[in-house]
């Protein structure tokens, strides 16, 4: 499944498969798959993954054409969230 199929803005694809490609993604994870839809609804969604499963993604793909608080427990985890928002915001 190719990330155009997830339902993001059709005038950002161009962008973020230049962000996607640059970030090593090649196609969404599972947990993009299933959180991507219902949070470009307006969902609440609460998802449980592995490290490094692309959850950050998942909820960064869709924040990408608004803007939003992301709040994370610890100053590492931080740093790591704002450095995927950081590259696929580009």
């Amino acid at each position: 499944m190719p990330f155009a199929t997830l339902g993001l803005a059709p005038e950002m694809l161009p962008a973020f498969t230049r962000a996607l490609d640059a970030a090593g993604y090649t196609a969404p994870t599972a947990i993009q798959a299933q959180a991507v839809a219902p949070i470009l609804r307006g969902d609440d969604v609460l998802a449980c993954a592995a490290t490094g499963s692309g959850k950050t993604a998942a909820f960064a793909l869709p924040l990408a054409a608004a803007r939003g608080l992301v709040l994370v427990p610890t100053r590492e985890l931080a740093a790591q969230v704002g450095a995927t928002l950081q590259a696929l915001g580009r």
